[in-house]
Order: structure tokens, then C-alpha cells, then sequence
């Protein structure tokens, strides 16, 4: 069904959401609950902007998960002037606090600003990971802005956001070496 990007259809006062929509975005879940809340904010008169997507995360329930949030790895290999892709070994490298899932590997996607702009994940733990990275990449968080917070110690959150912090440091700015390209560089 084709909407505008007000997700209003051609029949007046008829809006659409979720799956029956033609569109390129995911057809998820919690991509339908947000075009839901959004209809739900035009009928109340809290808006009346044009919808705007942020990233939407994918999750493939395999064992171990699939994940994808953001810029694709095609995407960003398309386009080297505009996006470094960092492969991480996280399973490896994090293996005490990873359970021992030693083939758990991370791909980043960074943008020449410095701001996180994809991920793609393949760990058991690869939906809580990226939960934190598509929050990363929606507010546009730097490391400065990571580097000021505290994480819960020892959990893959804090393995993830500490060895990324310094991935997102744009050229020049000082910010020490990750561990992850130190580390993925001797493995």
C-alpha cells in the first residue's frame, strides 16, 4: 500500500502501518510500532513533520545472532571516501566475558566525522550489543560524549563501548589506541 510520508494513504483520514506498507525500510516490529506512534502523534496534533526514520536494527534469531543496524558493509565499500569499515575478532579479544564464543566477530562502520554510522554483529549476545550501538548511532554520540559515561563492569556492554570509544575518534584527536585495533592487529 503506498503512503506519503505522512503514512496517510490516497482515501482521506486512512493512515498505514507496518507490513502493508510499500516502503524500504525493514518491515520489523518495532518499525510498525514506530510508524504507530508517529500516526498516533499526527492524530493528536503533536506534530506534523514528515516522518523521519533513525536507524533500524535487524536481528536474525540463529544461533549465534545475526545483526545489522545503520550503513551496510556493501554500503560503506561502495563509498571509502566517506566510511572506514573496522573488523573486530570481539570474541577473542572479549573472550572471558563473551562466554567463550570465540567466533563472535564485530564490523564497524565509522563515517569521517567520527560518529558511528553501521554495524554489523554475529554473536549469541548480538541483539543486546546492538541495542547500545544503534542508540550510538541515533544520537549521533562522539567519543568524547562516550568517554564521560560509566558502564556496568564486567559485561559485553562495557567490553563493547570501551574497546569502541576510540574507533569513533575522528584523525589527529589524540584519543589513545583502541584495544581492539591493537589487539585485532597481533591475531
Amino acid at each position: 500500500m503506498e503512503v506519503d510520508d505522512h503514512m496517510r494513504t490516497g482515501v482521506p483520514n486512512i493512515y498505514a502501518s507496518g507490513d502493508v506498507v510499500d516502503k524500504r525500510i525493514p518491515k520489523l516490529t518495532p518499525a510498525a510500532e514506530f510508524e504507530s506512534n508517529y500516526i498516533a502523534g499526527q492524530l493528536l496534533g503533536k506534530s506534523d513533520a514528515p516522518i523521519v526514520y533513525p536507524a533500524i536494527p535487524n536481528l536474525v534469531f540463529t544461533l549465534p545472532r545475526i545483526a545489522q543496524v545503520g550503513i551496510t558493509v556493501d554500503e560503506a565499500k561502495k563509498d571509502p571516501e566517506s566510511y572506514r569499515i573496522i573488523e573486530v575478532p570481539f570474541g577473542q579479544i572479549n573472550e572471558w566475558v563473551n562466554n567463550r564464543e570465540l567466533e563472535a566477530s564485530h564490523t564497524y562502520i565509522i563515517d569521517r566525522e567520527g560518529h558511528l554510522a553501521g554495524a554489523a554483529l554475529y554473536s549469541s549476545e548480538a541483539g543486546m550489543m546492538l541495542d547500545a550501538l544503534t542508540l550510538v548511532i541515533n544520537c549521533r554520540l562522539t567519543w568524547a560524549d562516550l568517554e564521560k559515561m560509566i558502564f556496568t563492569f564486567p559485561t559485553q556492554t562495557y567490553s563493547l563501548i570501551s574497546g569502541f570509544i576510540p574507533l569513533l575518534s575522528p584523525p589527529g584527536s589524540g584519543s589513545s589506541a583502541s584495544i581492539y585495533t591493537q589487539m585485532s592487529d597481533s591475531l
